[in-house]
């Protein structure tokens, strides 16, 4: 998700005037959307009748359809990837547009490039951004058992699948209990990460 993430805010962010705002708010219109109907959706791109299987063939990249996209974990990466894009975008939307102005035009005044303005200037500055959306990403992935449920299959096991199996199947709710513990650790570290980031950048600025 910050590999898509990112590029996707930094273009938000770029558009002058208030049409940002307003493509921000369409990029927010999937977040009201149900869950149950956000991983059907992407069932029906990702099976063998879906839009991704007839653009292969139409581009000659395979010659009939293939089930290797959908239940399985390339199916789960994918699919909560797609749901769970806006959490890493929106933060790092934010975060790109406190940057100050001026500091862009100063450094293109003083004749440094556009690549190396990113990488000394912007790239920086939003990383508050880029730690809070990958934060929500993660913690909102790690426990999900719905979507590898619906979209997993036998092979698409996760962390919140093997909670769940405890609890259901095996019936080993102390073994179950154990893992939602360990769940819960690391869910905490992940929520206290970003303030702790921010205070190191903090004490060496």
């Amino acid at each position: 998700t910050l590999l898509l993430g990112f590029p996707s805010a930094y273009l938000l962010a770029i558009i002058p005037g208030r049409a940002k705002y307003f493509l921000a708010l369409i990029y927010t219109v999937p977040l009201f959307m149900s869950y149950i109907i956000k991983i059907y959706a992407t069932r029906s791109i990702l099976g063998t009748d879906g839009l991704l299987n007839n653009a292969l063939i139409q581009l000659g990249g395979i010659e009939e359809p293939t089930d290797i996209f959908l239940f399985n974990l390339t199916a789960v990466l994918i699919t909560l990837s797609v749901i769970l894009l806006p959490f890493t975008t929106l933060p790092i939307f934010v975060s790109l547009e406190k940057i100050p102005k001026q500091l862009m035009e100063a450094s293109a005044d003083l004749g440094a490039r556009r690549w190396y303005t990113f990488r000394r200037i912007i790239l920086p500055l939003s990383l508050p951004g880029v730690t809070v959306g990958a934060s929500f990403t993660f913690i909102l992935a790690i426990g999900d058992y719905v979507t590898p449920e619906m979209v997993g299959g036998t092979t698409g096991f996760t962390y919140g699948r093997a909670i769940s199996s405890q609890f259901g199947m095996a019936y080993n709710w102390p073994f179950g209990s154990a893992l939602s513990v360990v769940l819960l650790i690391v869910v905490l570290a992940a929520i206290l990460l970003p303030a702790l980031l921010d205070r190191l950048r903090g004490a060496k600025t």
